[in-house]
């Protein structure tokens, strides 16, 4: 096994590097980063080792998948984190997911998160409003708005009709 890995360790590079953004786009909704840039870092050293820029030694290797995973999370950190914040949405702005209604799986503490999986990707419901101890699990709660990836909830009125 070995053997063959270090006589193919370019493809070793771009099948590591295939991996790792897949895990990270299918599994964890591309929330890390962390893994976006080990594979963009590892894609990268597999190329340049098929374009004989690099030789295909495994300290070359791991040497250049360091560094670009290094450069490649330092150039583009910044951008994707902004782009994953974003701003809030400015009042009166409509989106689908208003208005949808969950069951807590568990108690949402002031302050806290409670995740939830909804439509195959990972969602934090935060209620901003919550004072003393929060909501109980099995209250349903609404959604009042929504950030990249948080749903702003509040407590359905006990008298307010489904």
């Amino acid at each position: 096994m070995l053997s063959y890995l270090h006589a193919h360790q370019v493809e070793f590079w771009i099948a590591l590097g295939a991996v790792a953004l897949i895990v990270e786009l299918t599994l964890l909704g591309a929330s890390s980063f962390v893994l976006l840039f080990i594979g963009l870092g590892a894609l990268a050293t597999g190329a340049l080792m098929a374009l004989g820029v690099l030789p295909a030694l495994w300290v070359a290797g791991a040497g250049a998948f360091g560094g670009l995973s290094c450069l490649i999370g330092a150039a583009l950190w910044r951008p994707l984190r902004r782009f994953s914040e974003g701003d809030r949405p400015p009042p009166g702005q409509s989106s689908d997911f208003l208005g949808l209604r969950f069951t807590l799986s568990e108690a949402l503490k002031p302050g806290g998160a409670v995740h939830l999986r909804y439509s195959g990707v990972g969602w934090e419901l935060v209620c901003f409003d919550l004072e003393g101890e929060g909501l109980k699990a099995g209250e349903e709660v609404v959604v009042t708005g929504v950030e990249p990836g948080r749903f702003i909830v509040a407590p359905v009125d006990k008298g307010e009709l489904a």
